[in-house]
C-alpha cells in the first residue's frame, strides 16, 4: 500500500516537472503551471526537510 501511494505521488511530482518544462518552452503561464510549481516546491521542501535523502 505504501509503495503504491509513494509511486502515485512520485508520478504527480514528475508530471508536474514535465508540465513546467513544457509550459516554459511554450512561453505559457497559467493556473496549471502555478499548481505544478507549487507541487514541485512542496516536494522540494519535503526532500530538504528529510535531510536531502
Amino acid at each position: 500500500m505504501f509503495k503504491s501511494v509513494h509511486t502515485l505521488i512520485w508520478l504527480l511530482v514528475e508530471s508536474s516537472v514535465v508540465y513546467l518544462l513544457v509550459s516554459g518552452v511554450a512561453g505559457r503561464s497559467d493556473r496549471r503551471a502555478a499548481t505544478a510549481g507549487a507541487i514541485v516546491a512542496v516536494e522540494t521542501l519535503v526532500f530538504l526537510g528529510n535531510g536531502a535523502r
